[in-house]
C-alpha cells in the first residue's frame, strides 16, 4: 500500500507535532510504502537562524536573560532586525505554499490514499479544485486553535477551513478536538476518527542513576539540592507561563519558599512573546529562580524531566498535550490545566487546576513539594496512565483510516 504523505515544511527538530509525523513514519514503514512530499518552509528557515544568531546560549542563558531583562542591549541582537527576519519570511511564505502546492498536484499518484499530516496544509484540498487526484484526502487535525481565536484569518488559514471540510476522513488526536472541529466545522462526526498520540518508553522513562541526572544538572547549570518545577512548551500566550511565573512568585511571599526553581524549556528566541515572559521575571523579582532553555536535545530532555520535582503546564487550551504525558511517563508529578484536552490524558494522575487561579495554583505546587507521599502517589498513577497511550496503538488506527479511505 503507498501512501501519498503530504508533510509540508521539512521539521527542525524532534518536538510536538514533529514527534507525531516522526513516529508515524518510522512506525509505518513496514506497512505501506510512504512517498514523502515535504519542502524548506522561509520562516522556518529564518527561525533556525534567529535562533541560531540570535537566542541565548543555553549555557550562559540565566545570565544573558538577566540581562536583557534588566534593558541591557546587545547591538548584534537588535530586536528591530528578528521581527525584520520574522516579517520577510511571512511575505515569502505565501509563495513557498504556492510553489508547493503546484509541486504536490503533480507528484501525488491519483489512486493512493493522500495523508496531510497537519491541518495547516489543508488548503491543499481547497487549491485543488475537486481534482480526483485528491479524493481519497486523510487530514491530521491536531487542534483547531488558530481559527477560533483569530479575529482575522490569513487567506491560508481561510482555505485551510474550506478544505478540511472537503477531507475524505479527518484524524485528531482527541475527543475534544473532534467536538471542536464539528462546532466549528459542521462536519461530520462519523468521519472522524480519534487517535491519542503515544510516548515512547524507551525514550522517556525513570531513570534510577543519579550520577546521569548529576551530570544533566551540571550540563546545564542547574543547582543541587533545591526544589525544582519544570515547564516544556512555546511562549506563546495560551501556555500560560506567565500564571506560573506569578504563582513561583506566591510561593515565594505567602508560601516562604525562597529556594525554588523553575526550568522553563522552549522556544528562546527573543520574539516579542519571550521578551514579555523575561521582562516579567525580572519584574516579579525571580531572576534567580528561573532558568530559560532553549529547546533541549531528544536524549536529554527525559533527563531533564527526571530530575524535576514537579511538571507545571498551566494551559489554557490544547488539542493533545504531550509534555505532560512524556513526564508522566518519566514518573513526574504533573500539574495540569484542567481545561481543552488535558483532563483527557491527564485523568486523575495529575492534579487539575483553574489555569486563571495563581493562588490554587501556587499552594497546589507547595502541597507536591511538601508531601512525599503525595509526589510518590502521583508518580506511580502518572506512569500507569501514560502506559494508555502508545504509538504502536495510534499506528495501528491509522493503518485502519488508510485501508477504510483507500477501499472507498
Amino acid at each position: 500500500m503507498q501512501i501519498e504523505l503530504i508533510r509540508g515544511w521539512k521539521p527542525d527538530g524532534i518536538y510536538g507535532i514533529y514527534r507525531y509525523e516522526i513516529e508515524l513514519i518510522q512506525r509505518l514503514s513496514n506497512d505501506v510504502m510512504f512517498n514523502i512530499h515535504e519542502y524548506t518552509s522561509t520562516p522556518k528557515l529564518v527561525g533556525r537562524i534567529i535562533r541560531k544568531y540570535f537566542s541565548p546560549n543555553p549555557k550562559k542563558v540565566t545570565e544573558i536573560s538577566h540581562s536583557q531583562a534588566k534593558g541591557k542591549q546587545d547591538t548584534s541582537r537588535e530586536y528591530p532586525t528578528i521581527e525584520l527576519l520574522n516579517n520577510l519570511g511571512k511575505t515569502i511564505d505565501k509563495f513557498d505554499r504556492l510553489r508547493y502546492f503546484l509541486m504536490v498536484k503533480a507528484k501525488v499518484h491519483q489512486d493512493n490514499v493522500k495523508h496531510i499530516i497537519h491541518q495547516g496544509f489543508a488548503h491543499i484540498l481547497e487549491l485543488s479544485k475537486n481534482s480526483k487526484k485528491f479524493e481519497r484526502t486523510v487530514i491530521t487535525c491536531h487542534d483547531v486553535y488558530p481559527y477560533k481565536i483569530k479575529k482575522e484569518l490569513t487567506l491560508f488559514e481561510k482555505l485551510d477551513l474550506k478544505g478540511l471540510k472537503k477531507a475524505r476522513a479527518i484524524i485528531t488526536v482527541s475527543e475534544f478536538s473532534k467536538r471542536e472541529i464539528i462546532e466549528l466545522l459542521g462536519y461530520s462526526e462519523e468521519n472522524i476518527w480519534v487517535i491519542y498520540n503515544g510516548v515512547d518508553f524507551t525514550k522517556f522513562a525513570q531513570i534510577k542513576d543519579s550520577s546521569i541526572l548529576e551530570k544533566t544538572k551540571i550540563k546545564y547549570g542547574i543547582p543541587r539540592d533545591i526544589p525544582t518545577l519544570l515547564h516544556v512548551g512555546s511562549n506563546e500566550p495560551r501556555k500560560n507561563v506567565e500564571t506560573l511565573l506569578k504563582a513561583l512568585k506566591v510561593i515565594k511571599q505567602k508560601f516562604k519558599l525562597e529556594n525554588i526553581l523553575l526550568i522553563k524549556v522552549g522556544n528562546l528566541t527573543l520574539d516579542g512573546n519571550t521578551r514579555k515572559l523575561i521582562t516579567l521575571t525580572k519584574e516579579l523579582g525571580l531572576e534567580k529562580n528561573v532558568l530559560f532553555l532553549n529547546y533541549i536535545p531528544e536524549e536529554d530532555l527525559p533527563k531533564i524531566y527526571n530530575l524535576s520535582d514537579v511538571f507545571v503546564f498551566p494551559s489554557t487550551y490544547e488539542g493533545f498535550g504531550l509534555p505532560p504525558l512524556e513526564a508522566m511517563a518519566c514518573g513526574t508529578p504533573v500539574i495540569a490545566s484542567n481545561t481543552s484536552a488535558l483532563p483527557e490524558i491527564v485523568g486523575n494522575a495529575g492534579i487539575l487546576v483553574n489555569p486563571y487561579d495563581v493562588y490554587g495554583l501556587a499552594k497546589k505546587i507547595c502541597q507536591v513539594l511538601k508531601y512525599e507521599s503525595l509526589k510518590r502517589d502521583l508518580s506511580k498513577k502518572g506512569m500507569k496512565q501514560a502506559r494508555k497511550f502508545t504509538w504502536e496503538k495510534a499506528v495501528k488506527e491509522t493503518l485502519k483510516v488508510y485501508k477504510e479511505v483507500g477501499s472507498s
